[in-house]
C-alpha cells in the first residue's frame, strides 16, 4: 500500500496522534490504516484541523459512498484523532462528537455447501486437504491456518482442542477430532512452514 501523506497543516498532529496509537499497542496494520484514513480526510478538508467543525465532518462523511465497514473504520479514526487533539490541549473542541453512529447490517453466515467441500477434498493434495479441513471443520481464517503449529493442540476433558490466535491477537479454543489432532501433532512444528 502506498504511504499517503497528510495535508501540511495536519501532518505534525497526525504523526503525534499515530505515536500515541503506537504507545497504546495498536498493530502496525491498524496504524497504517489510520494514517491513510486521516491523510485522506486532511486532504479533503484542508486548512487547519483546529478549524474543522462538525458540519464539515458530516458533509465529508455524507458525500462518501462507502460500505458500512469502511465508513465505521473512517469514523473511528476521525473520532480517535479529534478526541486526542482536544485531550492533548491542541484544540478546544471535538467536532467528531457530532458524527452519528454508523449503522452496520448484521452479517449473515455464508457457509460453503458440503458438496463443494467434498469435491475440493477429493481433488486436493494432502496439504491442501488439511487446509480445507481446518477451514471447513474448525472455521479458521486463511492467516490462522497458515500459523497452525503442533504446540497449539491440547488435550481437554472431552478430547482435543486447537488454540487459535486470530484477528487482534485474540485467542480462542476450537474443539477438533482425534484424527485432526494427530495430523497436527505429528507435524512437530508448523503445519505449513514458509515465510
Amino acid at each position: 500500500m502506498k504511504k499517503q501523506h497528510p495535508s501540511p497543516l495536519w501532518a505534525e498532529s497526525i504523526n503525534l496522534w499515530l505515536d500515541s496509537l503506537k504507545a497504546a499497542g495498536y498493530s502496525p496494520n491498524t496504524i497504517s490504516t489510520r494514517r491513510c484514513q486521516m491523510s485522506a480526510l486532511s486532504r479533503a478538508l484542508e486548512g487547519d484541523p483546529r478549524d474543522v467543525e462538525g458540519d464539515d465532518l458530516l458533509a465529508h462523511f455524507a458525500a462518501k459512498d462507502w460500505k458500512p465497514e469502511t465508513r465505521k473504520g473512517a469514523k473511528n479514526a476521525c473520532v480517535s484523532y479529534f478526541r486526542w487533539l482536544k485531550a492533548s490541549g491542541r484544540s478546544e473542541a471535538d467536532p467528531s462528537e457530532f458524527l452519528p453512529t454508523v449503522k452496520r447490517p448484521e452479517p449473515h453466515p455464508r457457509p460453503c455447501p458440503d458438496v463443494v467441500i467434498l469435491a475440493a477434498l477429493r481433488k486436493a493434495t494432502d496439504g491442501e486437504r488439511l487446509m480445507l479441513r481446518l477451514g471447513a471443520e474448525c472455521g479458521l481464517r486463511r492467516f490462522e491456518i497458515a500459523k497452525v503449529h503442533s504446540r497449539d493442540v491440547m488435550r481437554d476433558l472431552v478430547g482435543w482442542s486447537l488454540v487459535v490466535v486470530g484477528k487482534g491477537d485474540k485467542q480462542r479454543i476450537v474443539p477438533i477430532g482425534d484424527d485432526l489432532a494427530l495430523l497436527i501433532r505429528s507435524a512437530n512444528g508448523y503445519l505449513f512452514p514458509g515465510r
